[in-house]
């Protein structure tokens, strides 16, 4: 599985997955496909909001199930400090990707685990241990992505974002880029608080 775009880091310092911290890297986007065509693999991002470059070696993707026994390791990369990556969960489909979605210059890699459905849950883990979560919008045939501390309307932080999206599509979403909406901060330092009580 070739990966695209994998940055050069120099003299950055690169932390192994052994040593992220808690709230380091945060699942803050994903879809899961509707029934029929709609474009694009089912895909999650990942965000390092650490100070530090982190490789995804020793990194695996595991849907609601939640069973280790079931979990795929997300191809390696190095996510540099404040990047968004994007993991399709497919075995190959990164042009596709980039070419639905009308980016470049984002890494996109591959986890060929589990795919996502409406109500569903982007699980990540660091060897055996649980560090990050996103549970899907459950909401039949979303033409949406679901966000961290995205909203709905005026929904409060925590549901699913739709800008204009109709059940026609088409697909709404920011993928490669986050922008944690109002309130998104503490919700993301309570969960690296959580993650941290957990180890």
């Amino acid at each position: 599985m070739a990966i695209r775009n994998i940055a050069i880091i120099g003299a950055a310092t690169i932390a192994s997955s052994a040593s992220i911290a808690p709230g380091d890297l945060v699942v803050t986007e994903a879809y899961g496909g509707v029934s029929g065509a709609d474009g694009t693999a089912d895909w999650f991002e990942i965000t390092n909001l650490g100070e530090e470059s982190i490789s995804t070696t020793g990194l695996f993707y595991d849907d609601e199930s939640a069973d280790t026994g079931d979990m795929v390791a997300l191809s390696e990369m190095i996510i540099t400090a404040g990047e968004s990556v994007i993991f399709l969960i497919s075995d190959s489909g990164a042009e596709d990707f980039d070419s639905f979605w009308g980016i470049a210059g984002v890494q996109v890699g591959y986890a060929d685990g589990a795919g996502l459905k409406e109500g569903d849950t982007v699980n990540l883990y660091d060897g055996n241990e649980w560090f990050s979560s996103l549970v899907l919008a459950d909401v039949d045939d979303a033409y949406f992505t679901t966000q961290f501390g995205g909203v709905l309307s005026s929904l409060e932080t925590g549901q699913f974002t739709s800008v204009g999206s109709a059940a026609d599509g088409p697909l709404v979403g920011d993928p490669g880029t986050f922008v944690p909406a109002p309130g998104a901060i503490a919700l993301l330092v309570l969960g690296g608080g959580i993650a941290r009580r957990r180890r």
